[in-house]
């Protein structure tokens, strides 16, 4: 499988990374244009997703991104070979794509300190470290098995149909009714990289380089990641956008590989003039609503890029800060989806305190700086340890896998009783509900025995996603508290 390559790279492999070497790398595309033969060291064709009606990084070679063609079966596409400014130069099949030892994706250094501690040959380790266990493990593994499955053969997931190769005759797979594919992939693509797989590296190469691929292509000029193509449901859009934030982000920050450092700064961009300048946080629509759900996200994609060694302007966390402010009962320690949501009785449950908004919003504070002495914070623990992880009964429903997810991180940064309590009812529960066998090994029924709070709108590719995601909590993120005690 070839790795994601920049055009210093294809400029070493035709004469050196300078003007020069570069001047050699767009004559090399120029005589392929001209239909001249062609060279023993085989260039990749650069992909323009604006041949495919729109207008994402047209100016991939000017800007330094070169990403070769990689497709999973079934019949080759031809692709656009683009050149400076995004002139079309020609069009071909991706065949006779150079191999690994020609294509240097990036110069191979060590990850960012946050995202050390995923490599696969110590994860395991430092899972037992912090309350995982080799079942714990075999569980990633086969969920990880089922989502490689399931992805499309140009490298998006979706979450609300499934590729042709995976056919579901007896509609066992409960497939979502929202179509965002961006959140789709951007979800699923995380749950490879929290366990330490990239681009770059052996196992799940092919998997996570045509997830990569499929969203800078599919990213427009402005820097977001969603398009109405992809991403025809609205209530996706910025859930997307900052999943696949946080997944180019943390590949970047993985691998130092620069063809995603552009990508990753123009998404992070978008995030930033696309935020509520009064209220400080973001809802569905550029500059408008806001909402503590939406927030977190676009939260953890900043944080994310914090942590890979990118920028991000500190007035934009402020505001996030003053969001959560608007946002808090209790003097801190629970959280509402919206102070503003409306007085309507179909609106009165957004401008309650909820279990869900409640996590996100603790640890939406923890990486804004609360200390683990912060009494709010510590009421609010108090909270999630009244309600750890359970299926409850049909009569009365407590499956919900977003508040799981944001809990599972609260509590793990808290650690002591708190997080004992917490890691040892999600990992019952989880290691007990994972499907054994058939076709959807690996991965979790997003109805049964009890639906879960979004399952029929983000199917079984969200609560699989989403709980690989919290398995992998013991080495996908870092304790704060403890690494900052260390660093005093």
């Amino acid at each position: 499988a070839p790795y994601i390559t920049s055009q210093a790279s294809l400029a070493a492999e035709t004469g050196g990374t300078g003007q020069a070497g570069q001047s050699v790398a767009r004559a090399e595309i120029e005589r392929q244009a001209g239909n001249e033969p062609r060279r023993a060291v085989d260039l990749p064709p650069v992909v323009s997703a604006g041949s495919r009606g729109g207008s994402p990084n047209s100016d991939l070679l000017e800007s330094g991104l070169s990403l070769p063609a990689r497709h999973g079966g079934g019949e080759l596409p031809r692709l656009e070979i683009v050149g400076p400014g995004g002139a079309r130069l020609a069009s071909r099949s991706p065949l006779g794509v150079a191999s690994p030892e020609v294509l240097r994706g990036a110069v191979e250094t060590e990850p960012a300190e946050a995202f050390a501690q995923r490599n696969p040959e110590i994860r395991g380790a430092r899972a037992m470290e912090f309350g995982g266990s080799s079942e714990t493990e075999r569980a990633v593994e086969k969920g990880l098995e089922f989502l490689a499955r399931i992805q499309f053969a140009d490298g998006h997931w979706s979450l609300h149909r499934l590729p042709d190769h995976v056919p579901d005759p007896q509609k066992t797979f409960h497939t979502g009714t929202m179509h965002g594919d961006t959140a789709a992939t951007g979800l699923a693509l995380l749950a490879f990289l929290g366990a330490g797989y990239t681009h770059q590296g052996s196992r799940y190469r092919d998997t996570v380089t045509r997830a990569l691929r499929w969203l800078v292509e599919n990213q427009l000029e402005d820097g977001r990641f969603f398009r109405d193509q992809t991403d025809s449901n609205l209530y996706t859009r910025f859930y997307g956008h900052g999943l696949a934030t946080i997944a180019v982000c943390e590949a970047y920050g993985m691998t130092r590989d620069p063809a995603l450092r552009q990508p990753a700064e123009r998404a992070i961009a978008f995030i930033v003039q696309s935020q509520n300048p009064e209220l400080g946080g973001w809802r569905y629509e550029s500059r408008k609503e806001t909402d503590t759900s939406v927030t977190g996200w676009q939260l953890m994609a900043l944080k994310s890029a914090q942590m890979a060694g990118l920028q991000v302007p500190a007035a934009t966390l402020e505001g996030v800060s003053r969001w959560l402010d608007r946002a808090q009962v209790e003097g801190g320690a629970r959280y509402v989806y919206s102070p503003y949501a409306g007085n309507s009785s179909s609106a009165a449950h957004l401008k309650a305190p909820s279990r869900a908004m409640t996590a996100e919003g603790l640890l939406m504070r923890i990486y804004l700086g609360w200390g683990p002495d912060n009494p709010a914070l510590q009421r609010g623990a108090d909270f999630l340890a009244r309600n750890l992880p359970s299926y409850g009964t049909a009569e009365n429903p407590l499956r919900d896998t977003y508040y799981w997810y944001y809990a599972t991180q609260v509590m793990f940064q808290m650690q002591g009783e708190y997080w004992k309590a917490w890691n040892q009812a999600i990992q019952q529960l989880l290691l007990r509900e994972q499907v054994q066998s058939g076709p959807w090994a690996g991965s979790w029924d997003p109805l049964r025995s009890v639906a879960d709070r979004w399952g029929n709108e983000a199917g079984r590719l969200y609560v699989t996603a989403m709980h690989l995601l919290i398995l992998e909590v013991y080495y996908r993120h870092l304790p704060l508290f403890r690494t900052l005690a260390q660093k005093d």
